[in-house]
This record gives C-alpha cells, sequence and structure tokens, in this order.
C-alpha cells in the first residue's frame, strides 16, 4: 500500500459545484509530487482535503494506513503540514518563536524537546536570529522559512506547499525552491501544489489537473514532451521547452541544453 492512497474521490461545494471528480491517486514515502493545473482546476481543494480541512462527499484518503475521518484527522496531522499560499493566515502568535511553538502545543509536546526543536527549526531555515521579531516585521521569503520550521517542528512526514510561492519575489521563491529541494533529499515527502510549470521540473512525479479530474501522471520529462497535452489541460510550457519539443531529432544536444536550461532556472 503506497504511503499516500486517494480513491475516488468526489467534492463539491454546496452540492451544487464539482469541484473535483473521481479522483485517485498514491504518493511512496519519500516522493515529490507536484500537482499542476490552471486556476479553478481543484489543486487547493484537493490539499485541504489531504489535511483534513474539508470533508470528501465520497472516496477514501489514506495515509500510512489511517484512513480519514473523524476518529482519525487528529492522528493524520501529525504526519501531514500544510504551508498556505499566504503565511499571513497561518501567524497566530505575537513573535516568531511563538509561532514556530504553536504546532507544537497542540501536540502536547513536552516545553523541553519544544525549545530544543525550536533552536533546531529556526536555525535550518536561518531564521534562528529571528526569534524575537513579529512575524509581520518579515519579507515574504522570511515568512514563508517561519511557516515551512513550524511544520518541521510538528515533525511531520509528509509537507504541503500549496501555492507558497505565488506571493513571493524572484529571489525569495529561487531561496525557497531550493531549500524544499534540501527538504526532499533528506527524505522528506513533498506534495507541491502549483499552477507554475517551471516548479514542477525536480519533482519525481508530475499530475496534471483538469476541471477537477486527473488529466495526465508521469515523470516531467515524459509530459513536457507533449505540448498538446498542456495546450488542453490550459497550461504553457516554459519557451526554452517549447522550442525543444519543435526541434526535429538529430538535434538531441540542443534539446538537452534547453532542457537543463529549465532545470536550472
Amino acid at each position: 500500500m503506497a504511503y499516500i492512497d486517494v480513491k475516488d474521490l468526489h467534492f463539491s461545494y454546496h452540492k451544487k459545484r464539482h469541484v473535483l471528480t473521481d479522483v485517485s491517486l498514491s504518493v511512496e514515502k519519500g516522493e515529490w509530487i507536484s500537482i499542476l493545473g490552471h486556476n479553478g482546476s481543484g489543486k487547493s481543494t484537493l490539499a485541504k482535503l489531504l489535511v483534513g480541512l474539508l470533508n470528501a462527499d465520497s472516496g477514501t484518503i489514506e495515509i500510512d494506513g489511517l484512513e480519514m475521518n473523524d476518529e482519525t484527522v487528529y492522528d493524520i496531522r501529525k504526519k501531514i503540514g500544510i504551508v498556505f499560499q499566504n503565511p499571513d493566515n497561518q501567524f497566530v502568535g505575537v513573535t516568531v518563536y511563538d509561532d514556530i511553538a504553536f504546532g507544537m502545543e497542540n501536540l502536547c509536546v513536552p516545553r523541553e524537546e519544544m525549545l530544543k526543536r525550536i533552536g533546531i527549526y529556526a536555525d535550518k531555515v536561518g531564521m534562528a536570529e529571528y526569534l524575537d521579531k513579529e512575524p509581520q516585521s518579515l519579507s515574504g521569503g522570511q515568512k514563508q522559512r517561519v511557516a515551512i520550521a513550524g511544520i518541521l517542528a510538528m515533525q511531520t512526514d509528509i509537507i504541503i506547499f500549496d501555492e507558497a510561492t505565488s506571493m513571493l519575489d524572484p529571489f525569495a521563491r529561487e531561496e525557497l525552491m531550493g531549500y524544499i529541494r534540501e527538504l526532499h533529499e533528506e527524505g522528506l515527502t513533498v506534495i507541491m501544489i502549483t499552477h507554475d510549470i517551471s516548479e514542477t521540473v525536480t519533482a519525481d512525479r508530475l499530475l496534471l489537473l483538469k476541471e477537477g479530474k486527473i488529466f495526465a501522471d508521469d515523470k516531467p520529462s515524459v509530459l513536457f514532451k507533449d505540448t498538446t497535452l498542456f495546450e488542453e489541460a490550459h497550461l504553457e510550457l516554459p519557451v526554452a521547452l517549447k522550442i525543444a519539443n519543435a526541434l526535429p531529432d538529430g538535434h538531441e544536444k540542443i534539446k538537452e541544453s534547453l532542457w537543463q536550461y529549465t532545470l536550472e532556472r
């Protein structure tokens, strides 16, 4: 059984507008899955279902062998954390210290252990010198780092990034993406919800979501070769990949260079 196993998931708001229809997917422990889709495709709704913030109309979600329901949702939240698009929506404390501590307090982590983790994870994300600062005084990238530290301090095995880079400037975005890559290399299971194709190139798998359904599921390097697939999903490939796909056979070195260019952006 997969570490995360979603079967036949259906969801609609107020039983009227169908947002997700017959969604099934599996994620292995330590895998990086990127979920890409146009606005309104159901990406963020799926993220909220995975952490139990919404209840599905039908279908099942199992995480590490636990099927999500009213009795198991709190145990599941010990295994999975989420970083939202706007970190301001996650801040509840007066200081960075308070915000990193908040999730652990809900898990009843002993004080000595809590202090230890705050120090470890604030340092890990480069925010140790900001523990006494007010969250609102931080930059967008720094706020996201604090949000990540709070999730890491809870020692979850899975982190969902729900459009977590969309409000960041290019420098802060690249900084955060680099940090996510480090976390994945250390064995963390990553689910990245995004509408930015450039953020999906280093994922182990890429899922395309279209109108609430999984439209494609494969390695990014495989899916990126099918320009028509992205057009049908109302998405646009980076220019470098469009050029690579348009080149005839016999230009493999140029194609590889364009692919590498996309990876390094």
